[in-house]
């Protein structure tokens, strides 16, 4: 939210330092991004008066205007803008003043004629006014006056983040409180007087939806003039905090918004057929918006109706059929209290953005309707013309919120926050605040009436919270805890740490990204496994639970790869989300690597070679082995959906998948952008029972020779040589220590695979009989079990 310094002054006396404004906001919770200054650019601009327009004798769309600027010399300015008539106070920028942007103003000529300065724009000068011509000002400007100082222009714009229990200071008159208790200044609040109807016309309200709309206000207001202007100081307050003009009427309503925080709507009268209706939608009726967007019911919205037809989505978006025109005479003017929730679901099911949405689903003060209703009226009556009916009411109390009314024993400032703060000072802070503070019989008990626009403050820690706030934080003792703390990392993040560092080790970069992903790219990753969905997401692109953790890698190589960077290898740890059919929503702990670009850094040592399977799968199988204490883990080809078909493959342990490892598919790769080579791998992480320990397991180096044996396999049915690798290493027993494929070769579409053993024993040197016994048992099991024809090479070897 955006908030004008000028605009706020006029409400609570303010410093003249405004990094000093954002400094005591921001420290009471109140957060300023940023400060924007406001006309500080223009210089030498003044208000003028056209006293004479004459046609320019070499254009046609050009005119000659004799400009009065209060000086004893009339000027002459050459102007193309329709709207330069006889009369009509504007801008006039003279011979040496500057506009925004640094242009500086001469005399010069133009198609033979000289101007002596310029008449300038809104777009020229920045400030509110017609998009075709020059502005123009009240009657009421005084001529010679700096156009800086009757608009007030040397202003600064607080860019304001308010949390979402503060729907309070979404307003001026919310920000002016607000300063007012944490300064102890005057709150000088406008005065607002009640319209005397002078006409008898009004609508029938009915609610039919009181849990969510407790109360609704409208009256009917006929003879209104669209082609009156609004005051300029009036159009300028709006113009700097972004709204857009779109017709005197939709002005004030955004203007009553911007200072008291009601949002207000007004319906062409015309257009309602009957009288109002608060109530939900019906499943398929369907309403054009404000934003040309088609609202397609589904039965939960909630809508405001006539006898025949919905009228608006209630608390987002008016409709476009009843919308206020430049064809309007009569309006019906709209002021209701919503409840948040209903507005929050429904606001984010249609990811509509509005101001009115975005202040009820934070909460609006229950008691602002009428006294917005007033305001908006004065203002119309005033500035455009019309009638006022009487003001139609229709208020179920029951559903109202209710003023929260707290028993607040003093002492719990001591109990919560550790030191104290003066008894007296604190009743002052909450009195600032606008509660009424009593005395009760209870000994040491407050009873603290809470004002209806502090909707989020129900209990004794958020009193003690409002009262530190105002004390300020700065002024809150550091102390160091007395008790000694002690921190004992659970198992999970002791193996954490140590597959973090692990994968360091190996010169792979940790992320972290978010669980919440795209979900067209987990479809193409992961198609089989749809993603459970949030209800209310940020955005299109987060509005997924990942089911693998390559979604938010491969984000990460896009990103970086836009940027030049040429290699990547990173890696992540973290939980993938599944939704079981009951509704249920499970988690799986995992590792996810990836590995794109160049296989090592670009040297003149070494060739550009792109990353391929192998230079992943080597830190993969090396972690497997640390983990599981050297226990057999192999690669079987299966295609995968996410991986190119051909090159990849299910990881598994003991006939278990516990991961995949491949080249990513070249037409995700090409709907990415990816034009490098990008190998990806994802491990479950195992748990306690699977696991040898929650921490990289060691084995002690032997100090007695190893034995080594060749086996060749010849195979005719072309079994994948990591299968028969796994098969060597599950026969082969305890002793063997490593397994090498050294030969391959093929004869009469046979192929033969040679395998060199490598068997040691830890505190003992083995005999050739138990290698002998070794080598038979692998055989004959072999042989037996898989039809495979494997003999010894005879290739004895001991070191």
């Amino acid at each position: 939210m955006k908030i004008s310094h000028n605009w706020l002054a006029e409400w609570v006396p303010l410093p003249s330092d405004v990094e000093q404004i954002a400094e005591r906001f921001t420290m009471a919770g109140i957060e300023i991004d940023a400060i924007q200054c406001w006309g500080d650019e223009i210089h030498g601009v003044h208000i003028a008066q056209i006293t004479a327009v004459t046609p320019h004798p070499n254009a046609d769309k050009l005119h000659l205007c004799a400009v009065d600027d209060g000086s004893d010399q009339i000027k002459n300015v050459v102007c193309g803008a329709a709207n330069a008539v006889v009369g009509a106070k504007v801008a006039y920028a003279k011979v040496d003043s500057v506009l925004p942007g640094g242009i500086p103003i001469t005399r010069r000529k133009i198609r033979g004629q000289y101007s002596d300065g310029m008449l300038c724009s809104s777009a020229e000068l920045n400030v509110s006014g017609s998009d075709d011509g020059i502005v123009i000002l009240d009657q009421s400007a005084p001529i010679g006056e700096s156009l800086k100082k009757y608009l007030q222009l040397n202003d600064r714009i607080l860019d304001v983040s308010i949390t979402p229990n503060r729907g309070d200071c979404l307003s001026v008159l919310g920000m002016a409180r607000e300063w007012s208790a944490l300064n102890g200044e005057t709150l000088s609040i406008p005065p607002i007087k009640e319209t005397a109807s002078t006409i008898e016309d009004t609508l029938p309200i009915k609610i039919c939806a009181s849990h969510d709309c407790p109360c609704y206000l409208g009256r009917v207001i006929k003879g209104v003039n669209m082609e009156a202007l609004l005051p300029i100081a009036m159009r300028e307050k709006l113009h700097r905090l972004g709204a857009r003009s779109v017709n005197p009427v939709v002005d004030i309503t955004n203007y009553v918004l911007y200072e008291l925080g009601q949002p207000l709507h007004a319906f062409d009268l015309s257009h309602i057929d009957g009288g109002i209706v608060v109530r939900d939608a019906q499943l398929g009726e369907s309403l054009r918006l404000l934003d040309g967007s088609q609202l397609q019911c589904d039965g939960s919205e909630l809508l405001i109706a006539d006898d025949h037809k919905p009228l608006a989505y209630a608390g987002v978006m008016g409709g476009a059929e009843s919308a206020v025109s430049a064809q309007t005479t009569d309006i019906f003017l709209e002021s209701a209290f919503f409840l948040p929730p209903r507005i929050a679901h429904r606001q984010g099911r249609m990811v509509l953005n509005s101001e009115a949405a975005y202040r009820y689903e934070r909460g609006v003060d229950y008691r602002l309707p009428q006294r917005a209703m007033e305001r908006a009226t004065q203002l119309i009556i005033d500035c455009l013309g019309g009638h006022a009916g009487p003001i139609a009411y229709a208020v179920d109390k029951e559903n109202l919120p209710t003023v929260a009314d707290i028993q607040f024993p003093p002492h719990d400032i001591q109990r919560l926050l550790g030191f104290t703060i003066p008894v007296k000072q604190a009743r002052q802070f909450l009195v600032h605040l606008g509660m009424e503070v009593k005395d009760t019989d209870t000994n040491n008990t407050w009873s603290i009436q809470v004002p209806s626009h502090r909707f989020d403050v129900r209990n004794s820690a958020d009193i003690v919270e409002e009262i530190v706030r105002l004390y300020g934080y700065q002024n809150v003792p550091t102390r160091l805890p007395k008790a000694a703390v002690r921190y004992t990392a659970h198992k999970q993040e002791r193996w954490d740490d140590t597959a973090r560092q692990y994968f360091i080790a190996q010169g792979y970069q940790e992320v972290v990204t978010y669980s919440f992903v795209c979900p067209q790219l987990l479809h193409q990753l992961n198609p089989h496994h749809p993603p459970p969905m949030l209800l209310n997401p940020l955005s299109d692109d987060t509005a997924a639970m990942r089911t693998t953790l390559w979604a938010g890698l491969l984000q990460v190589l896009c990103h970086n790869f836009r940027r030049q960077v040429q290699r990547m290898s990173i890696f992540e740890i973290g939980q993938c989300f599944r939704q079981e059919q009951d509704g249920q929503l499970l988690f799986d702990e995992r590792i996810g690597l990836a590995l794109a670009g160049l296989h090592s850094p670009e040297s003149w040592m070494t060739d550009k070679k792109p990353a391929d399977f192998y230079a992943i799968k080597a830190v993969v199988f090396s972690w497997l082995n640390t983990v599981y204490s050297f226990a057999p883990c192999r690669a079987v080809a299966m295609e995968h959906p996410a991986l190119h078909p051909g090159q990849s493959a299910r990881l598994e342990k003991d006939d278990k998948p516990i991961g995949w490892i491949g080249t990513l598919h070249p037409q995700i790769a090409d709907a990415l952008s990816l034009k490098i080579p990008v190998i990806l791998a994802e491990i479950d992480r195992p748990s306690p029972t699977q696991s040898s320990g929650w921490q990289s397991n060691s084995i002690a180096i032997s100090k007695y020779p190893e034995i080594r044996r060749d086996i060749t396999v010849s195979d005719k049915s072309h079994v994948p040589a990591t299968k028969i690798q796994y098969l060597l290493r599950t026969a082969a027993g305890p002793y063997l220590t490593q397994i090498n494929l050294v030969m391959i070769y093929e004869e009469k579409n046979v192929r033969h695979l040679t395998f060199g053993l490598i068997f040691q024993h830890p505190s003992r040197t083995l005999s050739d009989v138990e290698i002998n016994d070794t080598i038979f048992g692998i055989i004959k099991e072999l042989k037996g079990g898989q039809q495979l024809d494997i003999r010894e090479s005879g290739r004895h070897e001991s070191k």
